[in-house]
């Protein structure tokens, strides 16, 4: 999601987002979907003005779900605002990325200087986590690379996250698009650039109707 304002939506994935860790019946379709059992949201919350955290800033406020082998010096050089936040009964993190519609996904763009140091250690880090030079990581899908650092990085450290991607079908609000659209874009996309074998088992992918009240996702 590109909105990172802290407050209700009005529509696309950040609004489909909201509803589902919000409303007691959308969570529970959503914790189904996710298939780690039941999930305590911390984020975005509507007693917190549906907050989204920075991971850094999150860990502070709950370090107990934290090692301290994290190096957060190295880690928060790659800016990236969770979508939304949770632990599982058994620990698990629950790192999440929300799209509503496919070109949500391509986002190019890093947030420093061209050949500073810290451009040059984020690329490195990049290419490192993603297995190879590929400058699709850097030019059109920096943020589902920057999302893979973190994912990777955490889990090194000892701590078991799940990244989950939600693909939003059918959304009234903004663009609508359907699951076979997702499909074909994700298809494609996973063909030509895939994830890491290793992160595999760390990701998950599910779509979600959140108008659909006979609730039919698979």
């Amino acid at each position: 999601m590109s909105n990172t304002k802290d407050e209700f939506a009005w529509h696309g994935s950040k609004l489909c987002l909201q509803l589902c860790v919000n409303n007691s019946r959308k969570k529970e379709i959503l914790d189904s979907l996710i298939g780690l059992g039941e999930i305590k949201w911390y984020s975005p919350l509507a007693t917190e003005n549906f907050k989204e955290y920075h991971l850094v800033d999150f860990a502070q406020n709950h370090p107990e779900i934290f090692s301290s082998n994290v190096n957060w010096q190295r880690l928060s050089k790659i800016k990236a605002q969770w979508d939304a936040i949770g632990v599982t009964d058994d620990g698990t993190l629950i790192l999440v990325e929300a799209k509503a519609h496919v070109k949500e996904l391509e986002s190019a763009g890093i947030n420093a200087k061209n050949e500073s140091s810290t451009y040059n250690e984020i690329v490195d880090q990049i290419y490192a986590t993603m297995g190879g030079d590929d400058p699709v990581w850097i030019e059109k899908y920096y943020q589902t690379a920057n999302r893979y650092v973190y994912l990777d990085q955490l889990n090194a450290a000892g701590i078991k996250t799940i990244l989950v991607y939600i693909y939003f079908v059918n959304d009234i609000t903004y663009k609508n698009e359907s699951k076979e659209t997702w499909d074909s874009y994700l298809t494609e996309m996973h063909k030509n650039h895939p994830t890491p074998k290793r992160l595999e088992p760390f990701t998950k992918h599910i779509f979600y109707d959140v108008w659909d009240e006979k609730n039919n996702n698979n």
